[in-house]
């Protein structure tokens, strides 16, 4: 007995209207059961009250076109791909469409259809934060291509097209001072978020060092650096920028300050010869100072001086009268271990400093 699509659609649109989640699943194709069964829900909990009619089916070989009409009153909280979630306006909405269905053994297995959605925008008094909503959507599009064209691109010519003039100078005068500097630079956006007219994200920087940085010969090193920016967004343009980049990271990378600062000022211990050596160090600039004692019954306290250019390290105490002098030369391998050799007199040997 051949299949009666007509009816099928008919039955659907019925159990649609109704809100028969469980009746709907019987007449459609397992892969489309979950998006349909979802949109009835959402549909039924917006507009408890809501309707479907079918006003008009024509049917040719294996697909359907189904004309309806629905209406209902916008009592429930409703989602928008759009507008997010809506609370309840409390007025009466109607909705038409078009929808083609395509069957196979008794089910509906595709759909395609349009409808006049933004009517129903308009009749619940949400055109204007509708159309805020499709703008604010743009933003993250124009903040990335933005990020993409002029600074990863280098194509500054393109900066009228993304930010406003009173930006757009002194964009094109930073990205050409930073490819000078850097012409490999590129810029990637770790995590991204829009909160009204302002796009909030944070990015991650890499590029190598060939030109001068900041009266900086080039170094030839390949670094990288964190930052994170504010873009405010005002007729389609970026209107503001708020930058905060780590610059201790940028400077670090290149050489040009150390990245941990190292002192020879606390409580340091040794052990030379068999002999327990403890020191009480103050390091000033480069200079260090300070006394020694050691476990040796009857020991006297003796001074010690020296320097610090992290990571390297010379001390040196007079142990007596007679110009006995132990010396150690060495370095930091971490901020609480300096490893190296003494000498006293002809004797020579490793020695390693240890901080407490």
């Amino acid at each position: 007995m051949p299949v009666d699509n007509k009816k099928l659609i008919q039955q659907s649109f019925d159990v649609i209207g109704k809100g028969d989640v469980a009746g709907l699943q019987q007449q459609l194709d397992p892969k489309l059961q979950n998006l349909f069964a979802d949109a009835a829900k959402r549909a039924r909990a917006a507009f408890p009250d809501m309707k479907l009619s079918l006003d008009d089916v024509i049917t040719e070989g294996d697909k359907v076109v189904a004309r309806w009409t629905m209406t209902g009153t916008h009592n429930g909280q409703s989602t928008d791909t759009v507008l997010g979630r809506v609370a309840p306006t409390k007025k009466p909405v109607r909705v038409t469409g078009i929808t083609i269905l395509r069957m196979q053994d008794g089910k509906i297995v595709e759909t395609w259809g349009e409808n006049s959605k933004m009517d129903g925008i308009d009749q619940l008094g949400l055109t204007q934060a509708y159309a805020k909503a499709v703008v604010t959507r743009q933003h993250p599009v124009l903040v990335q291509q933005a990020l993409e064209q002029v600074f990863n691109q280098g194509n500054t010519r393109a900066a009228e097209s993304f930010f406003a003039p009173n930006l757009a100078a002194a964009v094109r005068s930073g990205v050409e001072q930073n490819r000078t500097a850097f012409p490999d630079l590129k810029y990637t956006i770790n995590h991204l978020e829009v909160v009204g007219d302002e796009v909030h994200f944070s990015y991650t920087a890499t590029g190598t060092h060939k030109g001068v940085f900041q009266n900086h010969a080039a170094t030839g090193r390949a670094i990288k650096w964190d930052g994170s920016a504010t873009a405010k967004i005002a007729d389609g343009l970026v209107s503001e920028m708020h930058v905060l980049e780590n610059q201790w990271a940028k400077l670090i990378g290149l050489g040009l300050i150390l990245a941990t600062a190292n002192t020879m000022t606390g409580n340091w211990g040794t052990n030379v010869l068999g002999i327990q050596i403890s020191m009480v160090l103050t390091q000033t600039a480069s200079s260090v100072s300070g006394t020694a004692t050691t476990n040796v019954t009857g020991s006297q306290t003796f001074p010690v001086s020296g320097s610090c250019t992290d990571p390297d390290v010379h001390l040196q105490a007079p142990l007596d009268a007679k110009g006995n002098v132990l010396v150690f030369n060495g370095k930091f391998t971490n901020a609480k271990t300096v490893v190296g050799t003494y000498s006293l007199g002809s004797t020579t040997g490793p020695a390693t400093l240890t901080k407490s």
